[in-house]
């Protein structure tokens, strides 16, 4: 007799089977819950850890399930037993109102490591792109000087920042102590908090695990600041 072996469903594949149920892409349910796309990207693929209360429930809301299914790790994922309909026009509505919004499409020209001082190659053409509503930019940023990068490692933890997210750098920032930069040191590429003291520059992190490193200034070049991270709602 053939023995069937049941396995839980993660996280990502129990979303991403209740998306699919509704019929709507990832694009439709970041703006039905004002998540960011990058973000159920990343669930669906079991890239992050777990969800927030918040984030949870604005799931369920869009998926016409409870919050709990995906905080306890429910088997039984399935729609309730309500009228669907009037939620998939709420849906198309917010879909279509947002498509008359501005989205500012970014290159991810690379990752950069956010722990030990590590090489990490930016593609000299961009390979993949994250969508952002123009309104949550400042209006006086030049586009031009936008790109995005992966983040590689937990060293910034501290600043909600965490490995597999994504950051948008902006070249032409003016220079803001302690703030977070892109710095390139030799041929190694990381992303640090930076503060200038006199001739030398000091890059720390946001986790205890990691020491500070003083530098020389002139072996140190600034690549951009990094002004936002693409993920969560918190954005």
């Amino acid at each position: 007799m053939e023995c069937v072996i049941m396995t839980e469903e993660t996280l990502g594949q129990k979303i991403k089977r209740l998306r699919d149920a509704a019929g709507i892409s990832q694009r439709k349910l970041a703006i039905a819950t004002g998540i960011d796309l990058s973000y159920i990207n990343q669930l669906e693929n079991d890239r992050r850890g777990g969800i927030t209360m918040t984030t949870a429930a604005k799931l369920a809301q869009a998926l016409n399930t409870t919050a709990d299914v995906f905080l306890n790790g429910q088997m039984d994922a399935a729609p309730l037993d309500r009228p669907f309909s009037t939620l998939m026009v709420e849906l198309e509505r917010k879909y279509n109102e947002a498509e008359t919004k501005q989205l500012v499409k970014l290159p991810v020209l690379g990752s950069v490591s956010a722990g030990v001082l590590e090489m990490r190659e930016q593609n000299k053409m961009p390979t993949n792109y994250v969508e952002i509503l123009r309104s949550r930019l400042d209006s006086s940023i030049n586009l031009e000087q936008l790109y995005a990068l992966e983040v590689k490692g937990n060293s910034l933890e501290g600043d909600n920042i965490f490995d597999g997210d994504y950051v948008v750098i902006q070249r032409d920032a003016i220079f803001i102590d302690s703030k977070i930069y892109v710095v390139k040191i030799d041929n190694e590429v990381v992303l640090k908090h930076v503060s200038m003291q006199g001739d030398m520059v000091k890059l720390w992190s946001t986790n205890s695990h990691y020491k500070e490193q003083i530098v020389n200034a002139s072996k140190v070049e600034i690549q951009g600041r990094a002004i936002k991270k693409v993920s969560d709602e918190d954005l």
